[in-house]
């Protein structure tokens, strides 16, 4: 149970061991050929002291900040002149996030989504399947915000509005 960019940065971390590489937490060594920090919640000036040309420092970017708190305390300035200072790259986590940085004026510098996806440790294909005919939609939904911005109001609505004979919704995550 954690925010959606910490969720974000375990399954990839998880996907790219499964994928045989391996990964360093909080330091860049001599062999390490990639480096990726995460928004604005590290320590900038370490990261600038351990730079080196032969390692890809790669930003990952969220938000923007002001559009998920509601008011701009410059963070999302500063997050742009971090990217544009040192990040040759930058990964988003959705569509929604880039075109609203763009939006607002902010360009990162050579961005990528990368959207959520599930941990296939959890999902994945049951070995016996129930037929479908019949069977209600199953929907999953999660969050660990409370910020009323990710989506209260929607699960509010569905909860008034779903039909109940055909889908079967499943909210895990804290209250509202």
């Amino acid at each position: 149970p954690a925010g959606g960019g910490h969720q974000f940065l375990r399954a990839l971390v998880g996907e790219l061991r499964r994928r045989g590489l391996d990964v360093e937490s909080n330091r860049i060594s001599g062999g390490t050929a990639a480096c990726l920090f995460n928004s604005f919640n590290f320590d900038f000036a370490r990261l600038r002291r351990f730079a080196r040309d032969d390692c890809r420092l790669v930003h990952r970017v969220d938000g923007p900040i002001g559009a998920y708190r509601g008011f701009d305390d410059g963070t999302d300035r500063r997050i742009a002149e971090i990217n544009r200072e040192v990040a040759p790259a930058t990964i988003l986590q959705s569509r929604f996030s880039l075109e609203k940085h763009l939006e607002l004026g902010y360009e990162l510098r050579d961005p990528v989504v990368i959207p959520n996806a599930v941990d296939p440790a959890i999902f994945h294909p049951p070995e016996e399947r129930e037929a479908l005919e019949g069977r209600k939609v199953r929907v999953v939904a999660s969050s660990w915000s409370v910020n009323p911005r990710k989506g209260a109001d929607t699960f509010a609505w569905l909860d008034r509005h779903l039909d109940r004979d055909r889908y079967e919704l499943t909210y895990l995550g804290q209250p509202p």
